[in-house]
């Protein structure tokens, strides 16, 4: 953790590279070696340096011990890389430059973080002890992690077998291997494998312990993935502990070693990534002409709107008017072209810097696509795919699916029971009825895990395809799929805990039998060593067996209580009561077969909807490169496609620009910010967002932002005599508001909360002939229409 050592590495030999296990042995193993001579050319000692001189002395041995593999989990170096990038953004600097005595300063909070992981593991927590890392563990950590990295952007196009870089490396050895990594610091065994990009391996335990690879799944055909799941397949431990010995299995060195490269390194690689992999547009002649090859698609969403009105008020279920949904006739437009297309990055020169790769024009509405209509319609496909059904659920089709208004809805309806999403694509999950304050992901939507029909599996290829779209055109949404589905997309390991992000009572429920599964064990295995040692012996302590007896009885009786009329039979999260094994529902769960149903059980409950979630990711992976995918872990992939929950309104403040007759010290526009920042709860700035954007929250903080925030003064004479009686007005496509200047804070509140709430519809671009007026005077039989799931085949269009 040396100031200079940034630039006393600057002169690497970029070309030191072998295979690809050389590389990783190098970076973590060989080099430790080197770290003092890097520093000050002293064999012996290692001085860390802080901006007040504060010394920290190590000798080889010492740093060894602190930054030992088997002491820190890749949670924990999670914990330490998050620590760096948050704090560097936060005090804009970049990470490589944050000061040793900021993480001095840290050290309690840091030391807090650690200590949740370290206190849940036996193992940890013996090595550790109660207090955690030391500060000079700490810091030796973050200096063993700042060394990896910056090998690592050496690297890592290499470990990423990148094709587009790989020409820089003249010696590279492009031979594949499998990475044993057993949760440990790269404790790793290098086992070379002819296995080809097609191949996706799984992870099965065998009747013995042991694990294999398995690989029968490719990608090439999204609806052969794996049809059947079977009683071996695992893709997680049930030892409920970080340091599990389960084996993860991983064709990339780079997917057991993301989670300790800074945050900024990847997603500089990402984008990378993505820029190179893009197709350009076609020349044309005028710049403000459109290229040929951009896909030019029409949407009616005034028949999206009829067809949600019809469910109300006609109850007929969200499924058969799926061929009116936006999504229906965005796939329907789109599935014409060669899916190469959707990797089209193009900004027009009327687009204000937004990125697309197609174009949008919304039928029997006066509106012109500058980026706001293109934003627009892939934000309210999301909320399309979200919005409960009508004819079930008895909610309004105006209902807007915000967080505040479900819990408002749940707290006055019954929310147990006829949860059905109006598109069958996604499902409510069984989270929704749980008010525990620890579940930490309550309102979120699942695949739905009776929708596997191939014409419903290649619609989840095609949201993946446009979440990859929103990914390349750097647009944000509001789409609420729980974390075990976004640490699938980046072949991220899952495990039991997972099951809390769909159904935490089932996880609880899980958790607890399995400990008192594990007790009970523990305790008959002591008794029955017991009684082999004292039958050896002549002196018998009756009184101590018969406390261990009591024990253990009392244990079994907590055991069968738990387990009583319990069969091996699990609900799914759409309600679906499913066997476990043949016969399930008559076959009762006994003290001998409980490990067998706990591990059938969170295997049935993650893997409920395994085939949507491989077409749904082959669909993301046909947008954007796995290279790029390997970088992301869940939470990024998340963070990335759905932005910050929390809207910093300070960030949108110092991205926004005032027009000449507007100073950000006007007494309204003193009164805007505020109202923003102390008035709005959360929702509503999104809503706002929405409002000024077209988009729900702000870019993840890594990200420019693409546009600045425009605020300018209403146009016209009589807004500026009477500003109470306007409403403010937004240009989407160009981030900007027209603000009149309200004589009060209260007036301006009542005016933006109208606005943000009521104002969905673009109209106001141009005046529309007759001939282009679509839908308006349809009415609702205009949206009603056969299930096109039902008679469809994929060859119909």
């Amino acid at each position: 953790y040396h100031p200079n050592y940034r630039s006393n590495r600057a002169n690497d030999n970029k070309n030191e590279l072998g295979t690809l296990a050389n590389v990783v042995n190098s970076v973590v193993s060989n080099r430790l070696s080197n770290i003092s001579t890097v520093i000050n050319n002293d064999e012996d000692t290692i001085p860390l340096i802080s901006p007040t001189n504060q010394l920290f002395f190590f000798d080889i041995a010492t740093i060894s011990d602190y930054i030992d593999m088997n002491k820190w989990t890749d949670e924990m170096d999670s914990i330490l890389l998050t620590y760096i990038s948050n704090t560097s953004s936060k005090l804009n600097i970049n990470p490589w430059n944050l000061p040793i005595d900021m993480v001095l300063n840290d050290y309690r909070l840091i030391q807090t973080s650690l200590l949740k992981v370290i206190s849940n593991n036996i193992e940890l927590s013996y090595k550790w002890g109660i207090t955690g890392p030391k500060r000079k563990a700490v810091i030796a950590r973050i200096g063993f992690l700042r060394h990896l990295n910056h090998h690592l952007e050496v690297y890592l196009p290499v470990l990423l077998n990148d094709s587009a870089s790989i020409g820089l490396y003249d010696n590279f050895n492009k031979s594949r291997y499998v990475h044993l990594h057993s949760n440990k610091l790269f404790g790793c065994i290098n086992k070379k494998l002819n296995a080809t990009d097609d191949s996706y391996p799984l992870i099965v335990s065998s009747s013995n312990g042991s694990y294999e690879s398995k690989s029968n799944l490719s990608p090439s055909n999204p609806f052969k993935y794996h049809t059947s799941v079977t009683n071996e397949d695992i893709l997680f431990s049930t030892t409920w502990s970080p340091l599990s010995k389960s084996i993860f299995i991983s064709l990339d060195p780079i997917l057991t070693t993301r989670k300790r490269i800074l945050l900024d390194s990847r997603m500089q690689t990402f984008w990378n990534i993505l820029t190179k992999s893009s197709i350009q547009p076609s020349k044309i002649e005028d710049d403000y002409d459109y290229p040929e090859n951009l896909p030019q698609v029409k949407i009616n969403r005034i028949q999206s709107f009829r067809s949600r009105e019809a469910s109300e008020l006609l109850h007929i279920p969200g499924e058969d008017l799926f061929q009116s949904s936006m999504f229906y006739q965005l796939y329907k437009e789109l599935r014409r072209y060669n899916q190469d297309i959707y990797r089209i990055s193009y900004t027009h020169p009327m687009d204000d810097s937004q990125i697309r790769s197609f174009k949008i024009k919304f039928d029997g509405e006066g509106v012109d696509d500058y980026g706001g209509p293109y934003r627009e319609v892939l934000q309210q496909i999301c909320d399309e795919l979200q919005f409960l059904d009508p004819s079930i659920t008895g909610i309004s089709s105006q209902f807007h699916s915000t967080t505040t208004n479900i819990e408002n809805h749940a707290n006055t309806n019954d929310m147990t029971s006829n949860m059905q999403c109006f598109v069958p694509l996604l499902h409510p999950t069984t989270n929704w009825n749980n008010t525990s304050s620890e579940c930490l992901e309550r309102y979120k939507y699942t695949f739905h895990p009776s929708s596997i029909s191939p014409v419903y599996l290649d619609l989840y290829r095609f949201l993946g395809q446009l979440i990859g779209i929103a990914i390349r055109s750097k647009i944000t949404l509001d789409l609420q799929l729980p974390s075990y589905i976004w640490k699938i997309a980046v072949n991220e390991i899952i495990t039991e805990n997972d099951l809390a992000s769909i159904d935490y009572n089932s996880y609880q429920f899980i958790k607890q039998l399995d400990t008192l599964f594990h007790r009970y064990e523990d305790l008959a295995n002591k008794s029955s060593n017991s009684v082999n040692v004292n039958a050896n012996n002549n002196a018998i302590n009756n009184q101590t067996s018969n406390t261990n007896n009591n024990v253990l009885s009392d244990s079994k009786a907590e055991l069968l209580s738990m387990i009583e009329d319990l069969t091996f039979v699990v609900t799914l999260s759409n309600g679906q009561i499913v066997d476990l094994i043949p016969n399930g529902s008559n076959i009762n769960v006994t003290i001998d077969n409980i490990h067998s149903y706990i591990n059938k059980y969170v295997n049935c409950r993650l893997l409920e909807s395994q085939d949507q979630i491989k077409s749904f990711k082959y669909g993301l992976e046909s947008v954007l490169p796995k290279q790029a995918l390997s970088l992301l872990t869940g939470n990024d992939l998340e963070i990335l496609v759905c932005g910050v929950k929390e809207i910093d309104i300070s960030r949108l403040r110092h991205n926004t620009e005032y027009d000449e007759d507007v100073t950000c010290n006007d007494k309204h526009i003193q009164n805007f910010w505020d109202i923003l920042e102390n008035e709005f709860t959360n929702d509503e700035r999104s809503l706002f967002l929405r409002f000024v954007w077209a988009r729900p929250t702000l870019p993840p903080k890594e990200l420019d932002f693409p546009q600045k925030f425009k605020i300018q003064s209403a146009v016209g004479d009589d807004v500026a005599v009477n500003p109470d009686s306007y409403l403010p007005k937004a240009h989407t496509c160009f981030f900007s508001i027209n603000l009149p200047k309200y004589s009060t804070k209260e007036i301006m509140v009542e005016k933006l909360r109208y606005a943000i709430n009521n104002c969905t519809e673009m109209d106001a671009d141009f005046r529309l002939t007759e001939t282009d007026i679509v839908g308006w005077g349809q009415g609702i039989s205009s949206a009603i229409g056969g299930n096109p799931l039902n008679t469809m085949t994929l060859d119909d269009h």
